[in-house]
């Protein structure tokens, strides 16, 4: 468990949100309380956060149900149950960290743990865990929860959720994209039509989650750490293309995928032909990463790249973006002033808000809703 500081800006803010969220990558929780000023929404400032652990045997179900989709009712309600109790504990730890009270933060904004994500076909649907009534009953705090199903009840994706926060980040500047790369890739950005600006953000495909199943699957570690192994490894050029030949890729906006589309079984299509060097897997799996990002990228109009989400500390990642960008700087969040490690939980408490303030929080642009609606369903303490 890591538990970070504030940091010491010089305004302060009374309104306090939390958001939490725990990704495709399964090892931790991630909290973090953030401050908005209710008369200017778009000045906000990150408080406090915290990162909490997931037990190895939750984690490894949760990890078979998404590979297998198949379980008994009983082990899906326990696994819910057991979650909802994890963020709790999470929520709570923060609390106590941060020596706020229940009474302190005006709501909790909960994403869940994905399991399954359907945003195709007549009756499009997702699955995110982790029982709100338990978080609110174990913490004391309002909490919104199911944030992506109101959307696709529009007729939207229900991803990505990210641009609404990342334009709030930028303040909707039109020279600068925000990806964000965990499990699975996706990209925010301006673009201007008719002197209107309209928001484009879209899932560009697989980020860290197929290098990561490869290191679980042969390498019994759980991650590349900066991408050592990969940057000692060669690139396959008839690998890579043989991917990025895949539909998904030249798919038109708006769109969305997950790890039930980009998991090792994907991968394995690619590989039966041949007997390739771990090291050589890696190295092509961090390349259609950052290729698949690169070529979604206008460098005539985009002149800044800030990454955020695991993919932002491996650095032969970040290496290969920039090689495949040398026309942009290539940075982090940072340099907009979030960490990179926290701005989906941040999204997550920026969409609370917007849900108690009875505003939208989709992008009809971003995720092919046919109109705005308020996200997420509200469990009062």
């Amino acid at each position: 468990m890591l538990i970070r500081p504030p940091p010491h800006n010089n305004f302060t803010m009374t309104d306090l949100y939390i958001g939490v969220i725990s990704g495709t990558s399964l090892d931790a929780i991630d909290v973090a309380c953030m401050a908005i000023d209710q008369h200017k929404p778009d000045k906000f400032e990150l408080l406090h956060t915290c990162s909490y652990d997931i037990p190895v045997d939750i984690q490894q179900t949760c990890r078979d149900l998404i590979s297998h989709q198949t379980a008994s009712f009983i082990d899906l309600l326990e696994l819910d149950t057991r979650m909802g109790l994890l963020f709790a504990e999470a929520i709570n730890q923060l609390l106590i960290q941060a020596k706020l009270t229940a009474d302190d933060i005006k709501v909790v904004g909960s994403h869940g743990q994905t399991l399954f994500h359907h945003p195709h076909g007549d009756y499009t649907n997702t699955l995110q865990i982790g029982n709100p009534n338990v978080i609110v009953e174990q913490t004391g705090i309002t909490t919104i929860a199911d944030v992506r199903r109101r959307d696709m009840a529009a007729h939207g994706q229900g991803a990505p959720l990210v641009p609404v926060f990342h334009n709030l980040m930028t303040q909707e500047k039109i020279d600068c994209a925000v990806v964000n790369i965990g499990g699975i890739a996706n990209i925010t950005y301006q673009q201007r039509s008719n002197d209107a600006l309209s928001t484009i953000g879209f899932d560009t495909g697989t980020g860290n989650g197929l290098i990561d199943a490869y290191c679980r699957e042969y390498l019994n570690q759980p991650v590349d750490v900066d991408g050592v192994l990969a940057r000692s490894g060669a690139i396959v050029p008839a690998l890579l293309q043989s991917m990025l030949a895949d539909d998904y890729f030249s798919l038109p906006v708006p769109k969305s995928t997950g790890t039930e589309y980009f998991n090792l079984d994907w991968l394995k299509n690619f590989l039966a032909t041949a007997n390739y060097a771990h090291i050589d897997v890696l190295a092509t799996l961090t390349e259609l990463t950052a290729t698949s990002i690169a070529s979604t990228i206008d460098t005539k109009i985009i002149k800044h790249l800030f990454v955020c989400g695991g993919g932002a500390h491996n650095i032969f990642m970040m290496e290969r973006l920039q090689q495949a960008l040398p026309e942009i700087s290539v940075t982090t969040t940072s340099a907009l002033g979030i960490d990179p490690d926290w701005v989906e939980a941040c999204t997550l408490a920026y969409l609370a808000y917007l849900t108690l303030q009875g505003r939208s929080g989709n992008i009809c642009s971003v995720s092919g809703a046919t109109h705005e609606v308020i996200m997420g369903a509200v469990y009062a303490k």
